[in-house]
């Protein structure tokens, strides 16, 4: 007796998903020589540009302040508010300071 193999449809969302990945690599490998040789020409005005652009990606100008308001919510005086208020106060301290 001869058991017929099962038949594997895949949908075609991975074929366009792979399609765009194998791309995205051709192109970046194709092009990758020529951007490199072409930055030392614009290296004055187009990397203090990109210099400014990746320094919005570090997280010390955000996490500072954020870290200080935090400590101000948790050690602040809570005698004032009633105990609920305090209660939720604390929490978001908690919570906020976790995610950082």
């Amino acid at each position: 007796m001869v058991v017929p193999m099962p038949v594997v449809v895949v949908p075609v969302a991975v074929f366009v998903v792979v399609a765009v990945a194998v791309l995205v690599v051709v192109v970046a490998l194709a092009a990758d020589a020529r951007v490199m040789a072409a930055m030392p020409d614009r290296s004055t005005w187009l990397g203090g540009v990109f210099q400014r652009i990746t320094r919005l990606g570090k997280s010390d100008w955000v996490l500072i302040p954020a870290l200080v308001i935090m400590a101000l919510i948790a050690f602040g005086d809570w005698a004032r508010l009633h105990r609920r208020s305090a209660a939720v106060w604390a929490e978001i301290a908690a919570f906020a300071t976790f995610l950082l």
